[in-house]
């Protein structure tokens, strides 16, 4: 036991004082003397600190990220610091912001920067049935191999006038399908609508920033509006069918002239994007008129026995809406050379010489394999519809004004076209051209046998 003594008699009170950090810390033991008395003794401030309690001073880190400043941790400062590199996640250093080092999707190329988008734009089942179609079925039937469209396939991503064209000639393949297929919907009106989509966008893509454009977008996307070109009647039944009295509705349709002006924008703007790594270019750039011309085996009589049948200073008769001669397939086959030569001399002051004979020329190369396709090879027979496929890009302006003028040499040369088309490719392979070829034959034969019943 212990007691604690009376205090002295009261002094005067000091003044009073903040106490310091040292009187709040000081440390009291309760101890006992020699003579076996209790009493409370004040441990110096400097035996009072046990180093291995003390905490270790804290060193603050200014630049530290926000992410570590939040959790209120440790930042070693580094970019990225070593807990976000742990954590997986951003790095904020100040206003800087650094990733982490991670395997990250690749950000698409500047060639690849997706083109604006319209507000309205939404993807519906329907888009999604048209894109599974041109997948499993549509691009199995155009030309170049599908593995090069499943490429563009890929770039309509990021290109949504690529996109609208693609959606754009699945509707005509499923619009064709609906003749043998009762259930189909007529996807004509579908067809039209991306079709107005893609021209928009492709238009101001052409307009604005082509230069960033990549090439396979701008060759897929023209490839697939010439397809259209081929694939699209339906100004066909607005049309008063042989009455001579109001043609065939050229104005509507774009055979030639869309042809033309795709061939104009193609030529002027291609090199200002061929640097590019393409898959489209080198089946594009591939010399397939040459390979043609050698498997048609024409010997240079058969040219000009054709010119002469088909001779703008010789009346229409009933004659010439039979079948043209047919090539001999003798000696002396023609070269490409000697033929592009003899045939193409550029005239503009001759319409005639300048688009009615290179016409004759080129129905001359398609007719010829009438009856021979299958002594064709695959590769080919490709060349031989892609030489089809390019005839209205090919015509000169001249032939073209002569068509729309309903000019009946021009009809005539024509006629015999769509009709060797209608021989020469199958409907189910070549559906894009199968059906203008069958309805507009049929529409200048009418027109033709007036020509000639007039002139009788």
């Amino acid at each position: 036991m212990f007691s604690i003594l009376s205090p002295p008699s009261p002094a005067p009170l000091p003044t009073p004082r903040t106490p310091s950090l040292g009187d709040l810390t000081n440390t009291f033991i309760l101890s006992s003397g020699p003579s076996s008395k209790f009493k409370l003794c004040r441990v110096p401030n400097s035996l009072s600190d046990d180093p291995s309690r003390l905490r270790r001073a804290h060193q603050k880190s200014p630049r530290g990220c926000q992410s570590c400043k939040r959790r209120r941790v440790k930042c070693d400062e580094k970019v990225p610091c070593g807990n976000c590199w742990r954590r997986r996640e951003h790095c904020h250093v100040g206003q800087q912001q650094c990733k982490r080092k991670a395997p990250l999707t690749p950000m698409p190329t500047p060639a690849l920067l997706p083109s604006r988008k319209p507000a309205d734009a939404s993807v519906n089942l329907d888009h999604l049935r048209l894109f599974h179609h041109f997948k499993t079925s549509t691009q199995q039937t155009l030309l170049f191999e599908p593995g090069i469209w499943d490429a563009a396939l890929r770039l309509s991503l990021h290109f949504d006038f690529l996109m609208n064209a693609i959606l754009c000639v699945a509707a005509r393949h499923l619009d064709c399908l609906r003749s043998t297929q009762a259930t189909l919907p007529s996807y004509s009106t579908t067809a039209a609508r991306h079709l107005g989509s893609a021209l928009t966008g492709f238009r101001r893509q052409v307009a604005g920033s082509f230069t960033s454009t990549h090439i396979d977008v701008f060759v897929a996307t023209s490839l697939l509006l010439q397809y259209d070109v081929w694939s699209n009647v339906d100004f066909l039944p607005a049309a008063q069918r042989g009455d001579r009295d109001t043609g065939f509705g050229h104005s509507a349709d774009c055979f030639f002239s869309f042809s033309s002006s795709l061939k104009h924008v193609f030529l002027k703007s291609v090199p200002l994007i061929a640097g590019q790594p393409s898959s489209f270019m080198p089946e594009v750039q591939c010399n397939f008129p040459e390979r043609v011309i050698a498997a048609s085996k024409l010997h240079a009589d058969d040219m000009e026995t054709y010119q002469e049948f088909f001779s703008y200073d010789r009346p229409i008769d009933a004659e010439m809406l039979a079948s043209p001669p047919q090539p001999s397939r003798g000696g002396g086959v023609i070269e490409e050379e000697p033929w592009q030569h003899h045939n193409f001399e550029v005239d503009d002051a001759n319409p005639i010489n300048s688009g009615y004979v290179p016409a004759v020329a080129r129905l001359c190369l398609i007719a010829s394999f009438i009856g021979n396709t299958t002594r064709l090879r695959p590769q080919e027979a490709k060349c031989l519809a892609r030489y089809v496929l390019s005839f209205p890009i090919m015509c000169r302006g001249a032939f073209a004004a002569m068509v729309h003028q309903d000019d009946p040499h021009a009809l005539l040369v024509l006629y015999h076209f769509y009709r060797a088309v209608k021989m020469l490719l199958p409907e189910k392979e070549y559906w894009w051209a199968h059906k203008r070829a069958t309805m507009r034959e049929s529409e200048l034969r009418e027109w033709l046998d007036g020509v000639v019943a007039e002139q009788t």
